[in-house]
């Protein structure tokens, strides 16, 4: 019982450092992604036309070299930093399940079972808001952009999270039971 005990917490460390280490990768693309929009917006700002100055930039595979092209991709730009940052929160709630686990000796805690639940509302938050964001920037800059209100991905991944909350549920409850009868 204890080697059970004793593998639990070795491997939550090491999904600890392996979600700081994607939660950092993924912070720094998402400021790279802010600089770079932030130094396009200045620069469309100036000249009103980028078609000299970034050549070379691409967004979505699609090279960024006019106004119009800019102001077509800003609602993408937003609406992805927005998601990023729904991830960000979701990657560090996971962090707080493992330190859970770790200190508790057990996956099926209360505090675990708490953190999965804000898991999946936030999943669920993040399959509707990113692109509700971008419909409505989409409609306030009269660009052209073809946008809908769910992303079934994100959709999917929460409803099988909320399973998993369910099933660490009944788990809470078996070891809860099974604590009380020892």
């Amino acid at each position: 019982m204890n080697n059970q005990i004793e593998n639990i917490k070795k491997n939550s460390k090491l999904m600890n450092k392996i979600l700081v280490f994607v939660m950092s990768i993924i912070l720094i693309a998402a400021v790279a992604l802010i600089i770079i929009t932030i130094d396009l917006s200045i620069r469309y700002h100036q000249d009103k036309t980028l078609g000299n100055l970034l050549p070379y930039f691409s967004f979505n595979g699609k090279t960024i070299n006019n106004q119009e092209t800019f102001l077509s991709h800003l609602p993408s730009i937003i609406s992805t930093l927005c998601w990023i940052v729904l991830i960000e929160i979701v990657l560090f709630k996971l962090t707080r399940v493992f330190s859970t686990i770790n200190t508790e000796n057990t996956p099926f805690s209360t505090k675990v079972l708490n953190h999965l639940k804000q898991i999946f509302i936030i999943l669920l938050i993040s399959s509707f808001l990113p692109n509700v964001i971008e419909s409505l920037l989409v409609m306030n800059l009269m660009v052209i952009g073809d946008t809908s209100l769910v992303n079934g991905g994100s959709l999917i991944v929460a409803l099988i999270t909320f399973s998993l909350v369910k099933i660490f549920d009944y788990g809470v409850s078996l070891q809860i039971e099974n604590d009380q009868t020892l």
